[in-house]
């Protein structure tokens, strides 16, 4: 019995299925098979991106174009071969391996069941109807196959295998897959207990939309911790020495400047005018005198109040320096 050499490249595809080769034949056209045509459930975008992909395959049936190749070869947006690309995926017909870093993705070619259906237009609707048995004409196609006879009892598990991968592909067909990626799927089964494969795990939640919730209610969760980390990052760097430094040089500046408000407003309006006149015959010996004369009168007026209120403050405090040394010194 031969082997078969598409079964070298194996990689871990979500439905399972085995790998093929769409490419026996070396060729110069991007053909679409006659299964492909005529199938309703796939667009016309994703049935050429799947015969360009044939194209690009090699002897193994593995293709590796980028994007852009794709994008150019069938004259369309980098977005459109995504969206045709997830399409096939979803049908079955592709598994889509990403590498990251630049490279361009692995495209392996799935088996499929509609591959074994053979097309009306080949055998003509007659002819096809005559295949089956009169009492299968209003059976659906899975029943009206459980009604043939095989031949011996290879030929019997040849007919259930077939009879299964079919029923496969009405799963597929019928049940969306996940709106959620597969590496979503497996940082989800990664943070559940108990689990020995979540890669495993992950594959079979990625088949059915059906899951989402999980998922949704999981990022919500990781959100959450995400908020707490941050909230206990800021109350740690709320606490360090630096932080508490600043604060604490914030608030001497504040209680500065309310002592000054108080020293200032107790000084009478000649006080005050005195005081401003003096510190203003030494802002014009200093070198932004230019600046200070644009300014509009209020706003000097202003500054000039404030120069004055820092400078009682200093006197203030040396004072009191001075009171406590004297009373220190009697003391002793």
């Amino acid at each position: 019995m031969k082997k078969d050499k598409t079964q070298k490249a194996n990689p871990k595809n979500p439905l399972g299925r085995r790998i093929i080769n769409p490419k026996p034949l070396k060729s110069t056209f991007a053909p679409v098979e006659n299964w492909l045509l005529e199938n309703a459930d796939i667009s016309f975008g994703a049935m050429v991106l799947y015969a360009r992909l044939v194209q690009f395959a090699n002897k193994d049936g593995v293709a590796w174009p980028t994007r852009e190749q794709l994008a150019k070869a069938l004259n369309v947006s980098t977005d459109q071969i995504d969206r045709y690309s997830k399409e096939l995926v979803n049908c079955g017909l592709i598994y889509v391996e990403k590498r990251g870093l630049q490279l361009p993705n692995l495209y392996y070619f799935l088996y499929h069941p509609w591959m074994d259906e053979l097309p009306s237009s080949v055998l003509g609707n007659s002819e096809a109807a005559n295949m089956r048995p009169p009492e299968a004409a209003n059976m659906r196609p899975l029943e009206a196959a459980n009604m043939q006879t095989p031949l011996n009892k290879r030929t019997e598990e040849k007919n259930k295998e077939k009879n299964t991968h079919r029923e496969e592909s009405v799963c597929v067909s019928q049940i969306e897959v996940s709106e959620y990626t597969l590496e979503e799927w497996t940082h989800y089964a990664e943070n559940q207990p108990n689990i020995k494969s979540p890669k495993a795990l992950a594959r079979e939640l990625a088949k059915d939309k059906k899951n989402d919730p999980c998922m949704k209610q999981f990022r919500l969760e990781q959100e959450k911790l995400k908020t707490q980390e941050l909230k206990e990052q800021e109350e740690k760097t709320k606490s360090s020495p630096e932080v508490l430094k600043v604060k604490l040089e914030i608030e001497n500046q504040e209680q500065e400047i309310d002592l000054g408000k108080k020293l200032y407003s107790s000084l009478t309006k000649e006080e005050k005018q005195k005081l401003i006149n003096e510190e203003w015959m030494q802002l014009q010996k200093s070198e932004h005198l230019p600046k200070y004369k644009r300014m509009p009168e209020d706003k000097l007026i202003e500054h000039l109040a404030y120069q004055v209120q820092k400078k009682l403050v200093s006197n203030f405090k040396e004072s009191q320096a001075t009171k406590a040394t004297c009373e220190r010194a009697a003391g002793a």
